[in-house]
């Protein structure tokens, strides 16, 4: 199976301080279509989006892709200029959600705008159920392809008093950069200039020898925050899952192993509320240790993967 590489491209990028007001038209099969449509129109010029494609292949067929789409925005007023029915001219009014706290109407209207509200309403909705579909996108390969689980030296065997054989297979576990900067591209798009909970990673790119460096995303979305704290949690934690073959390609073997979460190994911490800290730069580097229940002699081929929790029997 083949996987193509998970990418955040930026359209455009522009964080609105004041709300921006845009003329554009829609279109669709009836009013409130072509009415969201002009909304998603007017969204894409002045706020930018953000789109990840993944792809999957396998022989040669394709078997996933998905492209979503993100934008940290949503109507804060509009005015419709023509009304064709499937066909509207609108102007419209956006604010960004990175930098409004919290869904509003304009105070200073002499009457309450029902239409406003319910457009505030819709795009502020659109809005976060786009940012969580990305998130679970970014995270569908968690942990399989978040890390690096990189050869040490060869397993072997050792015995205890008791003549128990105990397969040792060492290991070396780091994050992959690739997939960390994944994450604080998401982050990016999401985060605000304040917030109540924050997302801190602190990470260096392998190739550059000297410098790391530690990004701050901050949250007024407490219940996101939640949401992507949990993609490390329970059931999505790390696993080693040791596979082992004979002579004739049979599997005799097929363990998972919890590595041991120590100092300099931890990789992430998920236990301070409204807080989630990723250690980037962490390596987890142990021996896994495997009482045999097979005879040792008819272990052949061996293999390591990262796997989910959700994965094992442990």
């Amino acid at each position: 199976m083949h996987k193509a590489i998970t990418a955040l491209l930026l359209l455009q990028a522009s964080l609105m301080v004041n709300a921006n007001t845009v003329t554009v038209y829609g279109q669709g099969v009836d009013r409130e279509a072509a009415k969201k449509d002009a909304f998603r129109t007017a969204i894409e010029q002045v706020c930018g989006t953000e789109v990840l494609s993944n792809r999957e292949h396998l022989n040669d067929n394709t078997i996933r892709n998905n492209v979503l789409s993100y934008s940290s925005c949503r109507v804060e007023n509009y005015e419709i200029l023509e009304d064709q029915g499937s066909r509207l001219k609108i102007k419209v009014e956006l604010t960004s959600n990175r930098i409004s706290h919290r869904l509003h109407s304009k105070s200073n209207q002499s009457t309450f705008n029902t239409n406003a509200l319910s457009a505030q309403v819709s795009t502020y909705v659109d809005e976060q159920k786009a940012g969580d579909k990305l998130i679970d996108e970014v995270f569908i390969d968690y942990p399989y392809r978040a890390f690096n689980l990189n050869k040490t030296k060869d397993p072997y065997m050792i015995s205890d008093n008791y003549r128990n054989l105990y397969l040792m297979v060492p290991y070396d576990l780091r994050w992959n950069y690739n997939f960390i900067t994944s994450m604080m591209d998401t982050f990016n798009t999401m985060g605000n200039s304040r917030g109540r909970g924050y997302i801190q990673i602190m990470a260096k790119d392998p190739r550059n020898l000297l410098f790391g460096h530690e990004s701050v995303y901050y949250m007024d979305d407490l219940y996101r925050l939640d949401h992507i704290k949990s993609k490390f949690m329970d059931q999505n934690e790390v696993r080693l899952n040791v596979k082992a073959k004979d002579t004739k390609g049979r599997q005799v073997l097929n363990v998972c192993y919890n590595p041991d979460y120590k100092a300099g190994g931890i990789f992430y911490s998920i236990g301070i509320d409204r807080q989630l800290t990723i250690f980037g730069n962490d390596k987890n580097v142990g021996t896994m240790r495997i009482k045999l229940t097979v005879p040792a002699e008819v272990i052949y081929d061996i293999y390591v993967d990262v796997v989910a929790a959700r994965d094992c029997k442990l």
